[in-house]
């Protein structure tokens, strides 16, 4: 039946948005407890291969100021308690 379909679909796709924006939340305790010396926290190493177009600053950009804009503009609204509410249950 279509419509059991469209609302797992939809339920599948609220987990993935919230598994991502934590998985972000938790790449800035990583980025902040990385003891490499650097300044931007990230090796060159990490930014080669499939990574090498990517920034350090792009990289944090997204880790800090776009996960932070998540977090007020969605997650701390009742729009993130939505997707808390398709979340809870696994599909």
């Amino acid at each position: 039946m279509r419509e059991n379909d469209y609302v797992t679909s939809v339920r599948r796709a609220s987990r993935q948005i919230v598994d991502g924006y934590n998985a972000l939340r938790a790449a800035q305790g990583e980025w902040n407890g990385r003891q490499y010396g650097e300044e931007d926290g990230l090796t060159q190493e990490e930014l080669t291969g499939v990574n090498a177009e990517v920034t350090p600053e792009q990289v944090g950009t997204v880790v800090f100021a776009v996960s932070d804009a998540i977090k007020t503009s969605i997650m701390d609204t009742p729009h993130g308690g939505a997707l808390y509410a398709l979340y809870s249950t696994e599909v």
